[in-house]
């Protein structure tokens, strides 16, 4: 079921529904992988912009970590 906009809307809901009810909350943060071309599309549709490229220690890929602002 890959290509229908499901893990856009997930990540979405998400965010609203449970994340950012808590008023602390300001922002959420996620690391996928540079090569998970889909799950980058999902979290940039969802609402999420680019912030920088990491790569963690002992792991032998790049990162992008996206932010979704309140």
């Amino acid at each position: 079921m890959t290509g229908r906009g499901l893990g856009t809307a997930l990540i979405r809901e998400f965010g609203k529904k449970y994340i950012f009810t808590n008023s602390d909350i300001t922002a959420i943060i996620a690391d996928p992988a540079t090569t998970n071309l889909r799950s980058i599309s999902s979290f940039k549709k969802a609402g999420f912009e680019s912030v920088r490229t990491v790569r963690l220690a002992g792991e032998a890929f790049d990162r992008l970590v996206v932010c979704w602002n309140r």
